[in-house]
């Protein structure tokens, strides 16, 4: 049984065992339980704010800029509330930023043990994996719900399932070799990949496409017959999910499509569905930052300033479906923050983090545990960024699940 402590073996003291636990459980109850992901990250804060300070490190150049940078960012998030009429609101709103702060003695704290994870990383994916799996299908087939959503809502249920899959992908593809392992592999791909697909969160499977594209990248000249053979029949069966007249998946984007077309034609009357919401509010989000360009309408306000808008007839239609996020946390970030958030956000959440990871993949390739972190990193960037063009994922949990 020597087997099941495997996650465990490599842990450098007493005071790093909280991290290990929590890494390893995280994606089990990130979104299966109410809060799973942020009671993970304050859990983990606790022992980084103790034994940080101990970690005497030489962090790389890059490192110290993002650092700094989610320093910059608390700090321009923060200026919005000088908009802000609900002062209270806002700083409950203000209060997620915070884990961009306290991720810098985090980082510090296990940043000299980083590739001693990798296997507590791998083993807690493969039980997490099984486990959002298999919530959907009990809530899908016992609880009867036609989308399940395990503790959270739909969209960011299947945005985490199909994250953690793609980083269990890249587990796989990287660590396992042995026969038993590949095959227990096998069976929870195949039982997430089922929940996935009764979710059914259209922005959420988008991602899988740009993850290819990274996979194909990657490893160009490193394809074999063999390999060549498992990466096309691989992409025949995702082509095949999402294009099959008689797939669930297939069927929900078709139905999207119509959507659409129905709200170009006339988007005043055909605005009722999924795709017609999101497009009038984000519309609706960039006509509040250009009432507040430079610092925005201030954290928390989003939903009051629509209300105001609604009622002086601003709005291109007053529904209750308008009082809202915008549905695009690019338009989210620059109608509560302005510019100034924006582009902070931008260039510390996104640029720099894919340049990084970039960065370490092209300069260490024969470093297969490097190679494995970057890449997990990169498909983190790209998931959050393809998803966030159409949901706002600021979110505590979600931030949480992010920054983790």
């Amino acid at each position: 049984m020597g087997w099941l402590l495997i996650p465990f073996r490599n842990i450098p003291s007493w005071y790093f065992l909280p991290f290990f636990v929590a890494v390893f459980v995280r994606p089990s109850i990130a979104v299966t339980v109410n809060s799973g992901a942020t009671t993970t990250f304050w859990f983990l804060s606790i022992p980084a704010l103790i034994f940080f300070w101990r970690k005497k490190l030489k962090l790389f150049k890059l490192e110290k800029m993002l650092l700094v940078g989610f320093v910059a960012l608390f700090i321009a998030t923060g200026l919005s509330l000088i908009n802000a009429e609900d002062l209270s609101n806002s700083l409950g709103s203000y209060e997620r930023y915070v884990r961009f702060l306290l991720f810098v003695p985090l980082y510090i704290f296990v940043r000299k043990f980083q590739l001693q994870l990798a296997p507590t990383l791998a083993w807690g994916l493969f039980i997490g994996c099984l486990v959002i799996g298999l919530v959907a299908i009990y809530q899908f087939h016992v609880l009867n719900m036609p989308q399940p959503m395990g503790a959270r809502q739909i969209n960011r249920f299947g945005f985490a399932a199909v994250t953690f899959f793609l980083l269990f992908m890249l587990q796989v593809i990287f660590r396992w070799r042995v026969k038993w392992i590949l095959l227990a592999a096998t069976t929870v791909s195949i039982v997430i990949i089922y929940g996935i697909t009764l979710n059914n969160t259209r922005g959420a499977m988008l991602c899988v496409f740009p993850f290819m594209l990274l996979l194909m990248f990657q490893f160009r000249n490193d394809f074999d017959k063999k390999k060549i053979l498992l990466f096309l029949l691989v992409s025949v069966g995702i082509l095949a999910l999402f294009l099959h007249p008689r797939s669930p998946v297939a069927q929900y984007y078709y139905t999207g499509f119509e959507q659409l077309s129905l709200f170009v034609q006339d988007p005043m009357q055909n605005y009722k569905n999924s795709w017609g919401v999101r497009f009038l509010l984000m519309y609706h989000g960039i006509l509040i930052f250009l009432q507040y360009p430079i610092l925005g309408t201030g954290l928390g306000d989003y939903r009051q300033d629509i209300e105001s808008m609604m009622n002086a007839g601003q709005l291109l239609v007053n529904d209750p479906l308008m009082l809202q996020g915008a549905h695009n946390i690019f338009i989210h970030i620059l109608a509560e923050t302005g510019l100034i958030g924006f582009l902070v956000f931008v260039l510390f959440v996104f640029i720099l983090p894919i340049y990084i990871y970039s960065y370490f993949l092209m300069k260490y390739q024969s470093n297969s545990k490097i190679r494995l972190y970057a890449l997990s990193g990169l498909t983190i960037m790209i998931c959050h960024f393809t998803f966030g063009m159409v949901n706002t994922w600021l979110t505590n949990n979600a931030i949480s699940i992010f920054l983790i």
